[in-house]
């Protein structure tokens, strides 16, 4: 089972700080998370624990189709099963259990309490209204801090069917958009523009070459912004100057990409020989899907 059979972790947790606001960047490997055992509230009835499960699952292939990061279940490994809470020093056996994580190399644990899962009736619709409601957090395991946290409400999962079950399944689907958001629009690609491959106009850029491909989980279709960085007052700042999409990948940590926006503004910052920063764009609504 991915459920937790105590409650401990609901309460024991106040080394952890508040949520930061730092993207983390695809370097040249993958960034790793490890899904914990998911926690069932005093909310969730005993007979629907089965779908904490279900929610656990959804997250776990959410993750892995983004391909963006390595994703690690505690099952896999045994130190984490066989380790038992500590009932008298709760926050030592977090600490421990993320010693145990980060020397696994998993820099993050996606923990999940799930406060309510339920369907009720609607007397209006003559229908059955899945109600889900939980937070996701990713903690990063070398401090024990909260990088993210992400809180889904009853209304943002409301989903209507004859069939309660169903209610309350179709709501937890809605899991794996939010995944997939989350994670692109947080471990974004970062590279660099290498150089000009050919002109639109005598003017403007049509096609660049960049520093990144499958190996930083890169591939035909992903979409980056454009960056210039520059020194204002001592101190460095960004703007932005364009947006390309990749056309074809030439290796491991190289690819063709096509501006799609500011191709004069990339010629002016190349002509100038300015180091153009790429990161990966966050997802729009049909990259949820």
């Amino acid at each position: 089972m991915k459920l937790k059979s105590f409650m401990l972790l609901l309460f024991i947790i106040p080394f952890l700080c508040t949520a930061q606001d730092n993207v983390k960047y695809v370097g040249s490997s993958k960034q790793s998370i490890i899904v914990e055992y998911f926690n069932a509230g005093y909310g969730v009835n005993q007979r629907n624990f089965h779908f904490v499960d279900y929610l656990h699952d959804k997250v776990v292939n959410a993750l892995r189709y983004t391909d963006r990061v390595n994703v690690g279940e505690v099952n896999d490994i045994m130190e984490l099963r066989a380790y038992s809470p500590n009932n008298n020093n709760p926050v030592e056996y977090m600490r421990n259990r993320y010693d145990i994580m980060n020397k696994q190399g998993y820099y993050y644990s996606l923990e999940c309490d799930v406060s309510r899962i339920d369907a009720r009736w609607e007397e209006s619709s003559k229908k059955w209204v899945g109600v889900t409601s939980y937070t996701i957090k990713l903690i990063d395991t070398r401090t024990g801090n909260t990088a993210y946290s992400l809180k889904y409400n009853e209304k943002d999962s409301e989903y209507r069917n004859e069939v309660p079950e169903k209610a309350i399944t179709y709501s937890l689907d809605y899991v794996g958009s939010r995944i997939r958001t989350f994670i692109f629009d947080n471990f974004r690609i970062q590279g660099q523009i290498l150089q000009v491959i050919s002109l639109k106009k005598e003017d403007e850029v049509k096609e660049v070459a960049i520093n990144v491909g499958p190996e930083n989980t890169a591939q035909k279709g992903t979409k980056f912004e454009v960056y210039i960085i520059s020194k204002f007052a001592g101190q460095e700042t960004t703007k932005k100057i364009g947006e390309i999409k990749i056309e074809e990948v030439k290796g491991a940590q190289l690819s063709l990409a096509k501006v799609t926006k500011g191709g004069k503004e990339i010629k002016i910052a190349a002509d100038k020989g300015e180091t153009m920063m790429i990161l990966s764009a966050k997802s729009g609504f049909w990259d949820s899907f």
